[in-house]
């Protein structure tokens, strides 16, 4: 997630808008959030996600130095709320949701 206050965001009300200058950003509550649960050996991720927001996806990968995002298989989907399970594997594993 973008911590800089300054920098463009797709989710901020734009230029001309009622609320624009108001400090009206709409990305803290738009943004999914992922949420992890571990049970045993199992990790499952879930989040919420507007009905609009299309073209999005659970992907993962084994590292950050230079990341090779894949999309997760198995995310189950009701309505706006989404989860996976995944089983807990030696080494690192990094989670975002991404555009496709």
């Amino acid at each position: 997630m973008n911590t800089d206050r300054d920098a463009p965001n797709a989710l901020q009300l734009a230029s001309g808008s009622p609320g624009q200058g108001l400090g009206a950003n709409l990305a803290p509550v738009l943004e999914p959030r992922l949420n992890v649960s571990l049970a045993g050996s199992q990790a499952t991720i879930s989040w919420s996600q507007p009905l609009w927001m299309r073209g999005y996806a659970l992907m993962s990968t084994p590292n950050l130095s230079s990341p090779v995002w894949t999309t997760v298989p198995g995310v189950t989907n009701f309505s706006v709320n989404l989860s996976v399970t995944v089983n807990i594997a030696a080494g690192n594993q990094f989670f975002a949701i991404r555009k496709l």
